[in-house]
């Protein structure tokens, strides 16, 4: 009784199994699905490409941006990433960006696009910092700067007046403790390899905290300096054989009236930390300062050291970037930074302008920095500050790749 009771319960799953839809394969699926949706609306495909713009004829940037007449487009946010991941991530954040800025400011920011890399290598195979390296075209000189902690260079040809086109044979040559390599090629990197070892390495740091505010943001960038003064006491508990010379350069805005002060490197965190805060507080006198002389005095002023690891940190809240660019030329500073083989990282404040924040990540893409929005607190700021450093020694002090066994 009871099997006849089970018989009975199962047919109505079978009848239903029964009634099922035979399935068909997954690509023929796929197949018909497309063909129906092209078959149901081929009028939308027709529309759409009556509406498409029209095909760019001179590259990209001559094309138009489909964005209403009559409003503004809305600034796109800087966010925290690795400039060095992506080399064109400026470029693509340009094209969103180009209707809100002016043209002088896209010609200036897109010619900072690299062509080439030099790596300089000693005997063992160890990448060189701070090696000078000369690039030339024939009897000219193109090119000078100084390899990063990685042993890198990079070489901006368009930067140069008169320079060659992208695959033109170079002359690339380094001198270094005594020893001098050439090498003439017209590949995306070239390769230099010293002669000598380079000798054992110490963590050794130049800091340079550069404060462009406001006057009336005094009290915040007090604040801050203690935030700051914590950090740098923590860095030398994390490495314990680090050599570290802060230093730090104060403009204040008010106005149209803009001044500086340059605070000289030196090795006591304490002494830094009392004249950094006198130095916030006293009112700046002097003459108007513009910004590419103040740069060029503080970087002649303070004395860098050879085989360092050289940052700078700009904290801004967007004050100097409300004047003329006549003004405040940042592409002479990051062809400064760059070529000294400094790093350059912008912490920027929520009233900075769209242009001014492109401006801050040129300068900081052209060093292989980066560009960060300022957190709500001045503790967050201040931990930026010291992960920036901390990844910077970590790149300094990487270890020597092992030599592979013939």
């Amino acid at each position: 009784m009871y099997v006849w009771a089970t018989l009975l319960l199962c047919l109505p799953g079978c009848r239903q199994e029964a009634n099922r839809p035979k399935l068909e394969p997954t690509s023929q699926a796929r197949a018909a699905k497309r063909v129906t949706d092209f078959e149901d609306a081929p009028s939308i495909h027709k529309t759409a490409a009556l509406e498409a713009p029209t095909p760019w004829r001179n590259g990209p940037e001559t094309a138009a941006l489909p964005i209403a007449k009559d409003r503004a487009p809305a600034p796109t946010p800087i966010t925290a990433r690795d400039e060095d991941a992506e080399p064109n991530s400026l470029l693509r954040d340009l094209e969103s960006t180009q209707a809100a800025i002016p043209k002088r400011w896209l010609q200036r920011v897109a010619k900072l696009q690299p062509r080439r890399t030099v790596l300089v290598l000693d005997a063992a195979g160890s990448p060189v910092p701070m090696a000078v390296v000369d690039v030339r075209h024939g009897d000219k000189l193109i090119w000078r700067g100084r390899t990063f902690s990685d042993g890198k260079m990079r070489i901006y040809t368009e930067m140069a007046p008169g320079a060659p086109g992208p695959k033109a044979p170079l002359l690339v040559t380094t001198e270094h403790w005594g020893t001098r390599t050439a090498a003439v090629s017209s590949s995306p990197q070239t390769t230099l390899r010293l002669q000598r070892k380079a000798p054992p390495r110490v963590h050794r740091l130049d800091l340079c905290i550069i404060f462009d505010v406001r006057t009336s943001a005094r009290p915040a960038v007090t604040d801050l300096v203690k935030g700051i003064s914590a950090q740098l006491r923590r860095l030398k508990d994390t490495f314990g054989d680090l050599v570290m010379r802060v230093s730090a350069v104060a403009m204040m805005s008010s106005q149209n009236r803009s001044t500086h002060a340059v605070l000289p490197f030196t090795t006591d965190t304490q002494a830094y930390e009392k004249s950094l805060r006198w130095l916030i507080k006293t009112p700046l006198t002097g003459g108007e300062a513009r910004l590419e002389p103040a740069m060029k005095a503080t970087l002649d002023q303070l004395s860098w050291g050879r085989m360092t690891a050289k940052i700078v940190v700009l904290v801004t809240d967007g004050a100097v970037m409300e004047q003329d660019d006549a003004k405040h030329p940042w592409s002479t500073a990051a062809l400064r930074f760059g070529a000294m083989g400094f790093r350059f990282w912008a912490l920027v404040g929520p009233r900075t302008p769209v242009h001014g924040q492109l401006l801050l990540r040129q300068v900081s893409h052209f060093s292989r920095g980066r560009t960060m929005p300022i957190p709500g607190s001045n503790g967050r700021v201040s931990q930026t500050i010291f992960d920036a450093v901390t990844d910077e020694l970590k790149r300094w002090s990487q270890p020597k790749p092992t030599p592979k066994a013939p």
